[in-house]
């Protein structure tokens, strides 16, 4: 039993280093270790986040440049690639450094394999009409709108257009 769910988060981030640790040549390593990344986010740990999702992307600890070299990824193409992107971009929101979570948005949106860009241009779109670039906010949501017109989000996205338009 655990007293806070901080309390939890911080058990679980052990168990899950640990694992990581064990198997880091395996998939189950890697989850790991996206795990423990999540945790230190929930627990506002933005900056330990973001240098786990750093480290399951290239293997190593070090500052993350997303717009650089995509051949330092040792992390192939897939949702765990893309959920550690997704994980930096907001981590670097929520620690008020929204040209950087931009920036991790862009880079995620932009390649041909990525699993989450519907989420990544709805968060993208989000952080431009937080930095009142309301240009590329409706770019970004009206591209939401035509390239996922199935979307459960659509309502919504087309509220926030009629919203910027107005």
């Amino acid at each position: 039993t655990f007293k806070t769910t901080d309390d939890k988060y911080r058990a679980v981030i052990n168990k899950f280093e640990d694992i990581s640790k064990k198997y880091k040549r395996l998939d189950i390593g890697s989850i790991a270790l996206l795990y423990a990344a999540d945790a230190h986010y929930n627990l506002k740990e933005y900056d330990k986040s973001i240098e786990l999702y750093s480290k399951l992307l290239t293997g190593e600890v070090k500052d993350t440049n997303l717009h650089g070299n995509i051949n330092a990824y040792k992390l192939n193409p897939g949702i765990l690639r893309d959920s550690a992107i997704y994980g930096i971009a907001h981590s670097y929101e929520q620690k008020g450094e929204i040209k950087k979570g931009i920036d991790s948005l862009l880079f995620l949106t932009s390649t041909k394999d990525t699993h989450l860009k519907e989420m990544g241009l709805s968060a993208l779109g989000r952080l431009y009409e937080k930095t009142n670039d309301k240009a590329k906010a409706l770019e970004t949501y009206q591209k939401i709108i035509s390239d996922y017109p199935e979307s459960p989000n659509l309502h919504m996205i087309k509220e926030k257009v009629e919203k910027l338009k107005g």
